[in-house]
């Protein structure tokens, strides 16, 4: 009997593994659970699971430990012995990081039939260029996006097999065909709609802003992130802010925004599209940077206003601009959304 098999590593990458079992219901499948040096992400990860949306489908769940380097060769190990007897039986491996050196490794380890990359976010719309046309396929000569190099290393490893595993994009996102893969389109809302509350309503002078690891990640400057969040509280003077925080987020930056830019910060224990269906009482509008959050919020309410501030995409560098742009891109063709280009007095 063939099984398909599923590695997340993050909260976001479990619900695009449970769309896309969904959206494949005849094979049994093993969920494979690589928890990371983040306590925050594995505590949400881990409090996901003891949901029977996310846990019932799955024939075995397995966590592996990669907090620590020597910890991850032992995940490596026992991952391994769980699937030895199953190798050659192997129908889809599903990836929620296809950037990932683990999952990477894995690919070139395993046989399969295919290789589906799931959502992490919006990671897919790193895989397209913006042009004044919309969104297209990226070429993977293109050696200055991140996401296209994970792409090219995982594409040279299918193309090394005997014989070489179809390629699919499993996503939420309505995204162009690609010659270099495939895409599978699957759907969030049967999700949320297990966990909202009935009768919610809206408060309009409630705003939440999303953050973001932007700094701690490189792609952007402190100097620049604090403008935006100033820029934030300027169009929004009388708001209440509840800044929501990204889990990797540091502290000390956190609390800079509460005392000088009076927001409200919140760390929730769940990802926010769990915290917005728990609510009774909804912000009247959800402002990020880009985020996923700015397409998950309205599948969860429609009533809710989306902004996304624009950044200066010469503020960030080459290797992560052209995702970031791209992700704009797909912003600006959905006519919910507001944008709004951060201009330079915001950005000095």
């Amino acid at each position: 009997m063939l099984i398909n098999i599923y590695l997340v590593e993050a909260p976001f990458q479990l619900l695009s593994a449970v769309a896309h079992k969904k959206a494949n219901p005849n094979q049994p499948a093993w969920l494979f659970v690589r928890k990371s040096p983040s306590d925050r992400n594995n505590q949400q990860l881990m409090g996901l699971l003891q949901e029977a949306i996310f846990s019932s489908p799955w024939k075995k769940i397995v966590c592996l430990d990669g907090r620590t380097p020597w910890r991850l060769a032992l995940a490596s190990v026992k991952l391994f012995a769980y699937l030895l007897p199953i190798f050659s039986c192997v129908n889809k491996f599903s990836i929620g990081d296809f950037r990932s050196r683990f999952a990477i490794g894995l690919v070139d380890k395993l046989k399969f039939n295919e290789l589906c990359l799931l959502d992490d976010g919006v990671a897919s719309l790193g895989l397209y260029s913006s042009s004044s046309a919309g969104l297209t396929p990226s070429s993977l000569d293109d050696n200055t996006n991140q996401a296209l190099l994970a792409l090219k290393t995982l594409k040279a490893k299918l193309s090394s097999k005997h014989v070489v595993p179809k390629l699919t994009v499993s996503t939420f996102l309505s995204l162009p065909k690609s010659k270099d893969w495939h895409i599978e389109k699957v759907g969030l809302s049967f999700i949320f709609d297990k966990f909202r509350v009935p009768s919610q309503s809206i408060d309009n002078s409630l705003v939440y802003l999303i953050g973001s690891k932007v700094v701690e990640a490189g792609i952007l400057d402190a100097a620049t992130y604090d403008a935006f969040c100033l820029k934030v509280r300027n169009d929004k003077p009388t708001a209440k802010i509840i800044y929501i925080a990204h889990r990797e987020e540091k502290t000390e930056k956190l609390m800079r925004y509460e005392s000088n830019l009076d927001f409200v910060v919140s760390r929730p224990e769940v990802p926010l599209e769990f915290l917005l269906c728990d609510l009774k009482t909804l912000p009247s509008s959800v402002i990020s940077l880009y985020s996923a959050a700015l397409f998950t919020s309205r599948l969860i309410e429609p009533r809710l206003k989306v902004t996304s501030y624009m950044l200066q995409l010469a503020d960030v560098p080459e290797k992560y601009s052209k995702a970031i742009s791209s992700c704009y891109c797909y912003l600006k063709a959905d006519e919910d959304i507001t944008l709004i280009e951060l201009s330079e007095p915001y950005l000095c």
